[in-house]
């Protein structure tokens, strides 16, 4: 073959890699904004010169996301510095000459727009299509014409052509990686011969199942290349849930990202539609229904013919709902299979038409996921399961007081579980508290070991640790998880797979929900309700008692049948209603574990037939025969009412005054079974009322079995009842079901029920007295919100709130300041309080108006006791004080309601006193304090008493999550220490005569073991115009004795800034000059009032309520006071937190806000707590530094919302320190240290400033090594936002990397390209290097820095694990877990 003949004059077109190379573009024009965009899409690190003022909205936008870094400026010829290539697009001929110039001097490749035949390389005009390239060049001697030219190619480019690139650039991955003998060119010839043997259609079409088998055939060895058919496509019709990428189900995040087309819904947030990776089609939700049908018939159809994978994307859950059944009838009568798979919503979506009626999704079959709707359901057939009825027969039960339905879980979970995760969202008083509790007294479960209790944060993916227990084990380990229904929303995405894979678990969850944006919480199931459709089992519990038995049914339903189930019960009332019930002894809970052991998923029934048969088999143990819908009430009843939870409790209480309703009660609430529901509605009724919290869960659910063949289907209405504090009772249902049955209107609560008001120090006066009496239950209500925890206890015999109490109990006076306690007695009811006075008169000095108009309307029976008046009396040793106020308080209840038996209890318990005298004292007191009870008359007058009062006070307490009480930050300042305010003369003695008074010169003589340091450096090491200043100090230590290990913290005692302090005397009127004695263990300080408030107290720092409360004491202006004592009060929570978390307010904002409360200045030295040292880890070795300590600090500063910038006391006190200038620190003690062996790796993960620590190890191994030591490999993973701006010590690092101390550099810089890159990213990239430095070799990890990366972190470690070693999750994580109890996982973390 004769070779052709060159003919000359063209350019060399190849294909170029910048890949992290430095690219420099000269010019802010949109020319420039092309060249910076085929740089971007080549992943190259560009820099723009050009003025700020002269770049192009194309540039202003990408600078906006931090895509390309820029120098606001004209060229210099220092931009060339380390740069791969040049282009300038300026029309400035000198600019361009220089530029030119200058690039080919340094042999840089450069393009100059306007000087093409001198440029080294032209920009091509190039067509992008997935994964092909096509580009078209004239040499630079007519771009427009290039671009035309382009763009006829591109319009005779099959679409399928990117495509076909694409598959094969897949198969050529799976060929590298089966290829052992890594034979580059024999891949090579197979890939070309496929490529000349298949069209592109068919190379587009090629599916994984293709490209494993020609992998398998080059393994083989064949030549042949076999032929395949050509795939039709595929489409899924896709929920996008509540709109939150995080929350999408793994099987919808997948569809959307692989789709070729989205055909996509325009009320669709842009956070789902961005992670796809094909062509993506908007629908106007606001066109006509049939218009959008025909629409989405059209694209979905075109592209499905051409073998394209479709996803049909719409806000909301329609297609599970089924709304979306007519898109789905669309495309089935065309011969295709859609794929529905579900998003997550906890309530209906605006949608894009509007139904004609309620339509039931048509029987398709997704895999994803259980059934929602069971329809038709088989007749039941229940046989017995022998052994389980026979467990049953001799179950035996213990009577117990259970502390709320927590504990009940809490013990099931506990005793029939190998491993127990607990996802609170609030820390406290939680199920997740009470197993811990039972772990700490050394407990066994049912299987004979400890249960394994693990505490997970609720945040997004940490549900993923419960699927992988479950699926490492295959459903063998046992498995169960407490949660607060809120921790729902970050668990739903792993619930799908742990039930589409049918792996037995149980959650245990509370279920509640807040009122608006306070910390008061009510009964809810709206997070159950989104999580129902998981595929999950859901039965729910409505008291102490039934949360105990549905725990133990829900464990043998999962076990037997391999399902997993939720068990929902009350957070709000029921898991601290405080009753007696009857729990499963020892034996009967070893039977039933015996009885799981042995038949783990051997049933395979449905999952409801499973359940009935659960609830007949231990009807027996329960005394009780649960049901899957359980009715209440006349059999005949014309009304009935649906409801679920704890609201059960009250509509059965409602129903038993009123023969024509009854009310249905579901228990088991997935799977829904219409067959079920309708055999337990009556035939008599002609209406169905559903109660709905306004989730719209329970009533589509009851709506939907009108469609499933209910014959003489009654009339389903909803009523919404939403329970709160005032209406969770009998009459609050009954007014919500009001207007469809009248009759409920004039219903009203009864009278009775016992209510007692305490501070923490009292509440055991509920409990003596719910401990004397019998039927009754206890709740208890706790508002942590305020300076002191409120506790409220009501005793009755319903689950309702007491709305009518004949005897109230206020055991500290305080309380009727804040809440019209007066409102929740019933008419001539009793109320007692706790106080020292002694008439009428002393009340109404102190008892509000409002208060007092209530009590004379009710004609209340008020009776005072002074309990602590007689406890001090009374009490003889240190310490009883509070047992007596207790007893007192319980034996005046006793006495007033003719309590026999609960006096003999009292008695009884005096009586066990050791000491006699305390006994003796004891009972002496309580019988002192109720012969002097007085009983006053509530005067008529006092009816008009709220006129004079405007202030509202609350007649209930927020039934928020409890906190343990915690000192406020003022209260545990009150050191050892007296300030008194001076006349200046009298320092003059100690300075006139400092031998005899042995004065000493300090900067702060009360910090103990702290040294006084000078400054010796103090560099900024991040450019100037960047916003992050970090800076480098060092400090000579030499001569104070300062002695300090690698890892540990130097505590550094901030002063304030000295004009902001004397700005703020100023403006208090206080004498700055005003000497100050501070008498401190001994030791008498002599200061100026300046002196003391720049070095001493915290003025600029934020203040706790007891602050407010000191000076909202002292306000004179009435419209201050009020104020302040309205930010300090339960209603003002909100108010004050939003003073503090986001406007930052300081002790000097209110002193100077509040100008009619300031205290005196003597009484300020008190009030305000002294400035506490902030802690930084020491970036430097004593060993290289013996005289001095290095830090690495970055400067904390931020905007508050009216725009005030502020900063952080001690960094900003730090930044301004100049060099000689002295400091006052302190040394801190840290778990970073390096392993005791020089010769054990060392793995450093170091963010930002957490570096610091890091540049110690180097130094010190440094050191070693000079010493002729035999060092270990170090490897420093370093991460922050850009090289150019943020790589701390970074030239330091590339020596000690050149040297080989510094065995592995790995450098991760999120924002210097356009997909971010962490220092996890990096971590997975070594896992083989990593996993042998830990496991061989006997390395330590250790990771510095903020907190967001350490689960990534942990899961690249154990998932390295896993990989090289082969190990099971849990197995690696455990000996990650082994790592950090022998100090080689050592994390600092803030």
């Amino acid at each position: 073959m004769t070779p052709s003949i060159a003919q000359g004059g063209a350019s060399l077109l190849i294909s170029w890699s910048i890949k992290n190379k430095n690219v420099l573009v000269v010019g802010g024009c949109e020319h420039a904004a092309s060249r910076v965009f085929y740089a971007l899409e080549s992943d190259a690190h560009v820099t723009v010169v050009s003025p700020l003022s002269k770049l192009c909205d194309t540039l202003h936008a990408r600078l906006h996301r931090d895509e390309f870094k820029l120098v606001d400026r004209h060229f210099s010829q220092t931009d060339l510095d380390g740069k791969s290539l040049v282009v300038c697009v300026s029309r400035d001929e000198h600019t361009a000459r220089s530029v030119l110039t200058s690039a080919k001097q340094r042999k840089i490749p450069v393009n100059v727009s306007i000087f093409p035949e001198l440029s080294d390389f032209w920009f091509c005009s190039t067509h992008r299509e997935s994964g092909i390239q096509i580009a078209v060049s004239t040499g630079g001697n007519g771009p427009k014409l290039a671009d035309k030219i382009r763009r006829k190619l591109a319009g005779s480019i099959e679409g399928s052509s990117g495509r076909a690139v694409k598959r094969l650039s897949t198969l050529r991955q799976h060929l590298v990686a089966a290829d052992k003998k890594g034979d580059a060119k024999k891949r090579l010839e197979f890939i070309n011969r496929v490529t000349d043997q298949w069209s592109i259609e068919k190379l587009a079409e090629l599916t994984d199942s293709d490209i494993k088998k020609l992998v398998d055939c080059y393994l083989n060895g064949e030549h042949h290349i076999p032929s395949f058919s050509i795939r039709t496509g595929t489409v899924k019709l896709v929920g996008a849930g509540p709109g939150s990428v995080e929350l999408l189900t793994v099987a919808a995040h997948s569809a959307i990202v692989d789709a070729d087309l989205l055909i996509v819904d325009s009320n669709v947030p842009k956070d789902i539609t961005e992670i796809a990776s094909g062509h993506i089609h908007f629908i106007n939700v606001t066109e006509e229904k049939h218009a959008v049908l025909k629409h989405v018939e059209t694209l979905a159809l075109e592209a499905l013919k051409h073998g394209k994978d479709v996803v049909r994307l719409v806000s909301g859950d329609p297609f599970i709902t089924g709304y979306g059944v007519e898109e789905y009838k669309i495309l089935h009568a065309h011969g295709f299979q859609p794929v529905v798979i579900p998003g997550l919503v906890s309530k209906p979506q605006k949608l894009p038409y509007k139904p004609t009626k309620p339509v039931i999704t048509p029987p398709v079959k997704v895999p994803e996921i259980a059934p929602a709707l069971e329809t038709e359901v088989p007749p039941v057939k229940h046989v017995k399961h022998t052994e389980l009825s026979e467990i049953a027969s001799h179950y035996r039960t213990v009577h117990q007081v259970a502390h709320g339905a927590n504990s009940t879980v809490a013990a099931v979970s506990y005793a029939l579980s190998d491993v127990a995760f607990s996802f609170p969202v609030f820390q406290q008083h939680t199920a997740g508290d009470h197993l811990h509790k039972i772990s700490s007294n050394h407990t066994l479960n049912a299987y004979g070991h400890k249960t394994k209790i693990v505490s997970m944060a609720t945040r997004v993916g940490t549900g993923s640790a419960v699927h992988g227990t479950l699926s490492a084990g295959n459903g063998a380990i046992k498995t169960s998880v407490v949660a607060s229904s809120p921790a729902l929303s970050v668990l739903i995405p792993s619930m799908y797979e742990i039930s589409r894979q049918k792996l037995g678990t149980v959650f245990h969850v509370s279920t509640s929900q807040k009122i608006d944006d306070s910390v008061e919480l009510i009964p809810g199931i709206g997070d159950v309700v989104s999580a129902a459709e998981s595929g999950f089992a859901v039965v729910t519990s409505s008291n102490v008692q039934e949360s105990y038995d549905m725990a133990l049914a829900s464990h043998i339903i999962s076990g037997i049948n391999s399902v997993p189930v939720l068990h929902a019960y009350d957070g709000a009332y029921v898991a601290r209603e405080i009753g007696e019930i009857h729990v499963a002894d020892e034996k009967s809970i070893k039977a039933i574990s015996g009885y799981l052991s042995k038949n783990h998923g051997v049933q395979h029934k449905s999952v409801i037939d499973s359940i009935e048969c659960v609830f007949d088999e231990m009807s027996a143990a329960f005394g009780k025969h649960y049901q899957p819908f359980e009715y209440f009430g006349s059999k005949s009843a014309d009304v009935v009412i649906v409801s679920i939870g704890v609201v059960s409790e009250l509509v059965k209480q409602l129903v038993k005054d009123h023969s024509k309703i009854g009310v249905v009660s579901v228990r088991v609430y997935r799977p829904w079974s219409a067959k079920h529901f309708m055999e337990t509605v009556p035939k008599s009724a002609g209406k169905v009322i559903v109660l709905d919290d306004g989730t719209r869960g329970l009533f589509g659910d009851v709506l939907s079995v009108v469609y499933s063949g209910w014959k003489h289907a009654p009339r389903i209405l909803k009523a919404e009842f939403k329970p709160a504090p005032d209406n969770f009772s009998v009459a609050g249902v009954a007014h919500a079901m009001s207007s469809f049955i009248p009759a409920l209107a004039s219903v009203k609560d009864k009278d009775g029920g016992v209510v007692f008001w305490d501070y923490e120090k009292t509440r055991d006066v509920a409990k003596n007295v719910f401990e004397s009496s019998t039927g009754l239950k206890k709740y208890v209500s706790v508002d942590s919100t305020g300076i002191q925890k409120v506790v409220v206890s009501q005793l009755s015999k319903s689950t309702a709130v007491v709305k009518s109490a004949d005897y109230i109990g206020v055991h500290a006076k305080e309380l009727l300041s804040d809440f019209n306690i007066a409102k929740s007695v019933m008419r001539k009811g009793t109320i007692v309080v706790n106080a020292p006075w002694k008439t009428i008169e002393d009340v109404e000095k102190e008892v509000p108006g409002q208060i007092r108009a209530e009590l004379a309307r009710k004609n209340v029976n008020l009776v005072l006791v002074d309990a602590d008046y007689y406890a001090k009396n009374f009490t003889l040793y240190l310490g009883k004080e509070r047992e007596y106020v207790v007893e007192i308080l319980s034996g005046v209840y006793f006495h007033l309601k003719g309590d026999a038996k609960g006096m003999a209890e009292l008695k009884k318990r005096c009586a066990k006193e050791d000491n006699f005298n305390v006994a003796y004292t004891k009972l002496s007191a309580v019988h002192r304090a109720i012969e002097k009870l007085k009983h006053l008359s509530v005067p008529v007058y006092w009816t008009t008493a709220s006129e004079l009062h405007t202030i509202s006070h609350p007649a209930h307490v927020l039934n928020s999550v409890e906190i343990e009480s915690v000192h406020f930050g003022e209260e545990k300042e009150k050191e050892e220490f007296t300030a008194a305010l001076k006349k200046k003369y009298h320092s003059y003695l100690p300075l006139l005569f400092k031998e005899a008074f042995k004065v000493k010169k300090a900067l702060r003589p009360d910090v103990k073991d702290g040294y006084e340091v000078t400054l010796t450096e103090n560099i900024r090491v991040t450019p100037d115009n960047y916003d992050r200043n970090v800076f480098h100090m060092e400090m000579d230590i030499s001569g104070t004795g300062l002695k300090y290990d690698i890892g540990e913290a130097l505590g550094v005692y901030g002063h304030n800034d000295a004009v902001a302090v004397e700005r703020f005397l100023h403006e208090y009127g206080a004498d700055k000059g005003q000497v100050v004695e501070i008498e401190h263990e001994g030791k008498l300080e002599i200061r100026t009032l300046s002196q003391v408030f720049i070095q001493h107290l915290d003025v600029f720092g934020k203040p706790g309520k007891k602050f407010y409360a000191a000076i909202a004491e002292l306000a004179t202006d009435p419209s201050e006071r009020a104020h302040l004592f309205h930010l300090i009060s339960t209603q003002g929570s909100d108010d004050l937190k939003l003073l503090a978390d986001e406007h930052t307010v300081t002790y000097a904002d209110l002193l100077i806000k509040f100008k009619s409360a300031r205290p005196s200045v003597q009484k300020l030295l008190w009030l305000i707590p002294t400035i506490k040292p902030r802690h930084y880890s020491i970036a430097s070795s004593q060993n290289m530094h013996p005289d001095s300590v290095h830090l690495l600090v970055v400067l904390v500063d931020w905007n508050t919302p009216v725009g005030e910038y502020r900063t952080g006391q001690c960094t900003r006190y730090l930044s301004t320190l100049k060099v000689g200038q002295t400091l006052t620190v302190s040394v801190k003690p840290s778990v970073m240290k390096l392993p005791p062996n020089h010769s054990q790796p060392v793995i450093m993960a170091g963010l930002g400033t957490g570096m610091a620590p890091f540049r110690a190890f180097i130094e010190e191994r440094a050191y070693q090594r000079s010493l002729g030591v035999d060092v270990g490999p170090m490897v420093l993973y370093f991460g922050s936002r850009h090289r150019a701006m943020e790589y701390l010590y970074g030239e330091e690092l590339e020596a000690y990397a050149e040297d080989g101390l510094l065995t592995h550099l790995r450098l991760a810089f999120s924002r210097d390209q356009k997909q971010k890159i962490y220092i996890q990213h990096k971590i997975k990239e070594d896992k083989v290097m990593l996993s042998e430095m830990l496991l061989k070799h006997k390395g330590a990890f250790y990771l510095c820095g903020p907190t967001w990366p350490v689960p990534d972190v942990r899961a690249a470690l154990v998932e390295s694990f896993e990989e090289m070693k082969g190990w099971s999750k849990e197995h690696a994580s455990e000996v990650l877990e082994e790592l950090k109890e022998e100090d080689r996982y050592i994390l600092e973390v803030y």
